[in-house]
């Protein structure tokens, strides 16, 4: 993995930093992150443009953002509640 797809990942990923990740979930995030710079190189190997893949890791990631949070939300809630 190259610098360009790692910078691109980590600066769709950014909004994460900002949120309390529960530690249940930290692994996870990795692993979905290091999925997500493979991703973005092959798009770039694949000889798409960078917008093209810089758009395409955004939606991937809006996706996986809402799932997580809604796993905070649960995890926050504990089983009692839902």
């Amino acid at each position: 993995m190259g610098e360009q797809e790692e910078h691109l990942v980590q600066t769709t990923m950014a909004p994460l930093a900002g949120m309390t990740i529960p530690p249940k979930l930290t692994a996870s995030i990795r692993r979905y992150q290091c999925d997500l710079t493979l991703f973005a190189a092959a798009l770039l190997e694949g000889g798409h443009e960078e917008e093209v893949v810089r758009r395409s890791v955004e939606t991937v990631f809006e996706s996986y953002r809402d799932d997580l949070v809604r796993s905070i939300i649960e995890l926050r809630e504990g089983p009692d509640h839902g």
